[in-house]
């Protein structure tokens, strides 16, 4: 007697994955829904994801010009031996898997934050961006600011997709240094998104 061929795939453990079309086609988890007040650990940072917020900074006197910046604060614990530095979160359409700091891990928004200077990382010390320098084991608090333009709409949340770095071997020493963490997509390597967080994004005035 014939036994069924989805009988025999069923039982040797790979009856699903061949009816999806083979390992290729079983689709990834989906990344991991956060929110304010939320922790992910990145590998070389576990980060806090504290607020979104929108701050519109008056003009100080009739020859400057008022300012509008949309700024995400979070608690960053650098869990490296070495220091390391924030650096700048990636721009629309220019997304890059070779990213090594920080905010590089900020892979996109939603809605995209357009903006003709790019976002910059600090440190944040008291209302002021003192300090670029995350130090091994310092839970750091860190802002990254956007300066937006005129025509820029401020959303009332904003999606983040962020990546988390892994120790590869850097060639030709073989040496081993944090990377974003990557997969590949049609024949091409992309940084991989494993959380995706919401923020409400807060109103707020500087003087």
């Amino acid at each position: 007697m014939l036994i069924p061929v989805i009988a025999v795939l069923l039982a040797s453990g790979l009856g699903i994955t061949a009816l999806l079309g083979g390992l290729d086609q079983v689709p990834d988890p989906p990344p991991e829904q956060l929110g304010e007040g939320a922790i992910l650990d990145q590998g070389q940072f576990r980060t806090q994801f504290v607020a979104a917020r929108y701050v519109f900074t008056p003009a100080a006197n009739e020859f400057a010009e008022d300012q509008r910046h949309l700024e995400l604060e979070f608690k960053v614990t650098n869990l490296g031996d070495r220091t390391t530095y924030v650096g700048s979160p990636q721009q629309p359409g220019k997304e890059t898997t070779s990213s090594v700091l920080f905010a590089g891990s900020i892979l996109r928004t939603t809605p995209p934050i357009r903006t003709e200077a790019g976002g910059v990382g600090a440190v944040l010390t008291g209302d002021e961006l003192r300090s670029t320098q995350l130090h091994p084991g310092v839970a750091t608090p860190v802002v990254v600011r956007y300066e937006l333009d005129e025509a820029t709409e401020v959303p009332d949340r904003i999606v983040l997709d962020m990546g988390t770095f892994e120790l590869m071997g850097r060639f030709p020493s073989k040496v081993e240094d944090w990377s974003l963490a990557t997969k590949r997509v049609n024949g091409k390597d992309v940084a991989e998104v494993a959380a995706r967080v919401t923020l409400p994004v807060q109103q707020g005035e500087r003087s």
